[in-house]
């Protein structure tokens, strides 16, 4: 089995980037795969404070040999996380052909690379099959060991081959489909379960939003492609103090009680679409939309009865 490298992003968090560097050092073959770290450099105003911990970052990544090999890239000044991923990943993959991508705030299961070389290596000429997930919504499935295709990417724990990288169009081109037909907005927003439409409008219009992740989905979603996902999440989020720039609510994204040591043995040999794990993925993003309205809800009633 060829390993593919793994690419770490980092900022300005050096425990969350401790944490997850001990969790990926023990992984199975992690002593066997090399390491490729793109370390963001400051903004312009960055403070002292912030500048010390991009330094300590640093320091945490040579502190140990967490993988066979490790390549630590730094960049002079903050390219932001779009440009530091779809930079990072794009000088990989043309080297390789393929990578495994994690960022600084991620619990990793001992089977987590295990899973993503195997996928990686059985489904790398199936045309259809644009990404690899470690990672699974919290939803409710047989635990059968068995993988199983979504037609939905994902942003937390990846992996993908150069095939698919290359056909990511930052121009997005014939998004306005998406409002000149209903029926394509309805389907590229999952039947309703989450404005994807709003987000890649926004990224359109914004350069400064920075979603990459949205991009890729647009490029799922155009040439028809399903992405192969575990029965079981083998990645756990991990922004504890929730400093990152997208945190959120851990619930959207974590088990109450993870297994760190489930592993993924049968993977179909067929790329088709599972319509019941997909509806309770669907089903779960819509409840979150809900939740995160609710609370936002909650938070103007806050400010408007302290006024």
């Amino acid at each position: 089995m060829t390993l593919a490298p793994i690419i770490l992003f980092t900022y300005n968090r050096p425990e969350h980037t401790r944490i997850t560097l001990e969790y990926l050092s023990n992984c199975e073959l992690a002593d066997q795969s090399k390491l490729y770290v793109f370390c963001d450099g400051p903004r312009e105003d960055a403070s002292d404070e912030t500048i010390d911990k991009i330094l300590e970052v640093q320091q945490v990544l040579k502190s140990k040999q967490w993988t066979k090999e490790i390549e630590i890239m730094v960049a002079k000044q903050n390219k932001g996380l779009y440009r530091n991923v779809t930079e990072g990943v794009t000088h990989v993959i043309n080297l390789h052909g393929k990578c495994i991508c994690i960022e600084d705030d991620l619990m990793i299961s001992t089977s987590f690379l295990k899973f993503m070389n195997e996928a990686l290596n059985k489904y790398q000429d199936d045309e259809i099959v644009k990404q690899v997930s470690g990672f699974l919504f919290p939803i409710k499935t047989t635990n059968s060991n068995e993988a199983f295709f979504l037609a939905l990417s994902n942003t937390i724990g990846w992996g993908t081959w150069k095939r698919a990288w290359d056909q990511v169009d930052y121009e997005v081109k014939g998004a306005e489909i998406l409002d000149a037909n209903k029926e394509e907005k309805l389907r590229f927003n999952l039947g309703g379960a989450y404005n994807f439409s709003k987000m890649l409008k926004r990224q359109i219009s914004d350069e400064g939003y920075g979603s990459w992740g949205i991009i890729f989905w647009w490029m799922v979603f155009k040439t028809k492609g399903l992405v192969i996902y575990p029965d079981y999440s083998l990645i756990q989020h991990n922004d504890f103090d929730h400093s990152g720039q997208h945190a959120s609510d851990d619930s959207y994204y974590n088990h109450k009680v993870w297994n760190s040591n489930y592993e993924v043995k049968h993977f179909p040999d067929i790329p088709q679409l599972n319509s019941t794990y997909f509806n309770l993925v669907k089903k779960h993003l819509k409840n979150r939309s809900k939740y995160t309205f609710t609370n936002v809800l909650i938070k103007i009633k806050s400010l408007l009865s302290a006024t």
